[in-house]
């Protein structure tokens, strides 16, 4: 079974423990407990965080119940807990596909999950900073405006505060409340072009807009 099949699965946030992108979530009773096989606790690499939730009545008698999250990347795993414990799923997280993956093991990306891209258009943001804590030489405002105006062309990009007129602004580019623009895109390409530009003197981070057809 495809785990997005699954009537409680979501798209996962983050990755958990910095490396797990699967987990289901199971509501668990002293009188059913999961139980995994030998033959996945010795081959495949999985967490399971057992957090109490609350006491139920049920007839007079009261059940303590929790619940039993499992942290994986093993699908062989996924399917068997849900199979075997179906009943019981509270949650199930996966990504969509191996695009989703690389996103979330990005540590400079951001990434938002709703509705709608940016302006109803764009699925990448790009913010840039300069870092004014370390030894590395402050970089050419114009030099950098100039690789942003050819990377970032208004076909497929739009620029916030900071605009392309003042490319040659040069009072303007030696103030002291100069900011560079944001950048919203869907030329992810060229993301990677300027932080390979300009990444050693500059601090870059991106959010990214993931809707539900944005991976599929």
């Amino acid at each position: 079974m495809q785990l997005r099949d699954h009537v409680k699965w979501a798209p996962v946030k983050k990755a958990y423990y910095n490396k797990y992108h699967n987990v289901v979530r199971l509501k668990v009773t002293r009188s059913a407990r999961v139980k995994i096989p030998t033959t996945y606790t010795a081959n495949i690499d999985y967490r399971v965080v057992d957090r109490y939730e609350a006491i139920e009545v049920h007839n007079t008698a009261a059940i303590t119940t929790s619940i039993y999250s499992v942290y994986t990347n093993s699908l062989e795993l996924m399917d068997y807990l849900i199979c075997n414990y179906d009943s019981q799923v509270e949650g199930v997280e996966s990504p969509y596909n191996n695009k989703h993956i690389e996103y979330l093991n990005d540590p400079h990306r951001n990434i938002i999950y709703r509705d709608t891209p940016w302006y109803k258009t764009y699925h990448h943001k790009l913010n840039i900073f300069e870092s004014w804590r370390t030894s590395t030489p402050r970089p050419d405002h114009r030099e950098v405006l100039l690789t942003l105006q050819k990377l970032f062309t208004q076909s497929d990009s739009r620029w916030s505060g900071q605009v392309r007129d003042y490319t040659n602004d040069f009072s303007w580019l030696r103030s002291r409340y100069f900011s560079y623009p944001i950048i919203y895109t869907n030329n992810e390409p060229s993301i990677m072009l300027f932080k390979l530009h300009h990444g050693s003197e500059l601090r870059m981070n991106t959010e990214t807009i993931v809707t539900s057809d944005f991976l599929k």
